[in-house]
């Protein structure tokens, strides 16, 4: 976008970081799914809820790495949950 022909509103809109969160809220709803289906429990979503976080930073950093936006989200927001 050329920031001068652009509104904040529609600059937050079209920003990495919202692209992320939206991301992870979608991931977020797929776990909640989970729980109402028996298969993950509500402290185990919990659990992942506190400790996931994604950052528009590191998933760039991630992304010259491994040459794919989605690799490099997942690689980012599962960083804090540890070895599964």
């Amino acid at each position: 976008m050329i920031p001068r022909y652009t509104l904040p509103e529609m600059a937050r809109w079209w920003s990495d970081e919202f692209r992320l969160q939206c991301w992870l809220d979608v991931e977020l709803a797929v776990l909640e799914a989970f729980v109402r289906l028996g298969w993950l429990t509500s402290e185990e979503f919990e659990s992942i809820r506190s400790k996931i976080r994604v950052s528009a930073e590191e998933v760039q950093a991630r992304e010259a790495l491994t040459q794919h936006d989605v690799v490099a989200f997942v690689e980012s927001a599962s960083a804090p949950l540890g070895p599964l």
